[in-house]
C-alpha cells in the first residue's frame, strides 16, 4: 500500500503565526491588569436595623452578611490575586470580619479556615458587638471606619506581593450623615484620591448621605441607592464587583445629582449659603470677626476681601 504523503505544509504561514502566538487568555489577562484588593465596610449600628425593621424592610443584618459571604467567595474566584477584607462598622469602633488567606497575617488578623463562612463572621460579629455598643450615640462614625479602611489598605498594600493591586473601597451604609463629621470624612477623600483609592457606595436604606456621594464623586467610584433590600446580591455582583478597568466597558449606574453642601465649622450644620475664610478654607454658617480655626481676624466689616460669601 502506497503511503500518502502532504502536498503542501501542514498549516499555512498564518494559522502557524496564530498557534505559535501567546495565549489569547493571557494576553487578556494582560489587558485587564492586576488584581484588586477591596474593602467592604458595612454599617452593624444596631439603631440602623432596629429602624430598618420597624419600616418593614425584608432584609436584616444576618441576611446581608449570608450575602456578602458569597459575594467575597465570587469576588476572590473573579481574578486570582484579588483580595477583600470585610470591616464591621459599629457604633464607636470597627472589627474585621474576613480578610483573604495572604492578608491574615499581614492585618494581624487569625481566622480557623481560608474560606469565608456565614456562620464563622456572624459569629465573630457577635464576639464582638457587645463590647461596641454604647448608649447615647446619634449616629455611627463613619469617619471612625473610613479612616481605619485606609490605614488597613495601606498596610495591605505594603509587601512586593499586595502592592500591585488596585485598592478599593465599597461602603455599604444606611444611616443618614453626621454633620459634626464632615470634616473628617473630607480628610478622608483627600487621602483617597492622594492614594489613588476609589470609594464606591451602596446605600442600604431610604436615606441619602451627601458625603458618601461627594466620596464617590471625587474619587471616581459609584453611588447607589438600593431600591429593593432582597436583592442585594444581585447588585453587589453586577455593579460592585468589576474591576476599575472593566467598568469602561459597562455600563455603570450614574449619579443623578451630587450633593456638594457642606457643613459649618462653627454650628456643624449642613448650609447651602455661607461665609468661607480666605486663609484656611473654613466654612462658616454666620460672618466672624476673627476664624476660630486659624485665628485670622477679619475686622469689623463684611468685605469680601478676608471673608467671602459662597454658595454650595
Amino acid at each position: 500500500m502506497a503511503r500518502l504523503q502532504p502536498k503542501g505544509p501542514l498549516f499555512t504561514a498564518q494559522e502557524r503565526a496564530i498557534l505559535l502566538a501567546p495565549d489569547r487568555h493571557t494576553q487578556t489577562r494582560k489587558k485587564l491588569g492586576d488584581g484588586q484588593l477591596l474593602l467592604v465596610q458595612v454599617e452593624t449600628s444596631d439603631q440602623f436595623w432596629t429602624n430598618s425593621s420597624q419600616r418593614g424592610h425584608i432584609i436584616s443584618l444576618k441576611s446581608t452578611l449570608q450575602q456578602l459571604v458569597v459575594f467575597i467567595q465570587t469576588f476572590e474566584l473573579f481574578h486570582e490575586e484579588n483580595m477583600i477584607v470585610l470591616l464591621a462598622a459599629g457604633d464607636t469602633d470597627s472589627c474585621i470580619l474576613y480578610a483573604s488567606e495572604q492578608l491574615g497575617s499581614l492585618l494581624g488578623w487569625h481566622q480557623d479556615t481560608t474560606l469565608a463562612a456565614p456562620d464563622q463572621i456572624i459569629r465573630s460579629l457577635e464576639e464582638w458587638k457587645p463590647a461596641d455598643h454604647k448608649e447615647g450615640l446619634e449616629k455611627p462614625a463613619v469617619s471612625a471606619t473610613l479612616s481605619r479602611a485606609l490605614c488597613l489598605l495601606h498596610k495591605a498594600r505594603a509587601t512586593p506581593a499586595t502592592n500591585k493591586l488596585l485598592p478599593r473601597i465599597l461602603c455599604l451604609h444606611g444611616s443618614p450623615d453626621a454633620a459634626s463629621q464632615y470634616i473628617a470624612i473630607m480628610n478622608c477623600i483627600f487621602s483617597a484620591q492622594r492614594n489613588n483609592v476609589v470609594l464606591d457606595t451602596c446605600m442600604l436604606g431610604s436615606d441619602n448621605s451627601a458625603f458618601l456621594q461627594q466620596a464617590a464623586h471625587l474619587s471616581g467610584g459609584i453611588y447607589l441607592q438600593q431600591g429593593s433590600p432582597p436583592v442585594l446580591l444581585q447588585t453587589l455582583l453586577t455593579i460592585f464587583a468589576s474591576s476599575i478597568h472593566m467598568r469602561t466597558f459597562l455600563r455603570s449606574p450614574e449619579q443623578a445629582g451630587v450633593d456638594f453642601r457642606a457643613s459649618c465649622f462653627c454650628h456643624k450644620n449642613l448650609i447651602d449659603l455661607g461665609f468661607v475664610c480666605s486663609v484656611c478654607l473654613s466654612i462658616f454658617c454666620q460672618h466672624q470677626l476673627e476664624c476660630p480655626t486659624c485665628g485670622t481676624v477679619y475686622g469689623s466689616s463684611a468685605g469680601p476681601s478676608t471673608m467671602r460669601n459662597t454658595a454650595h
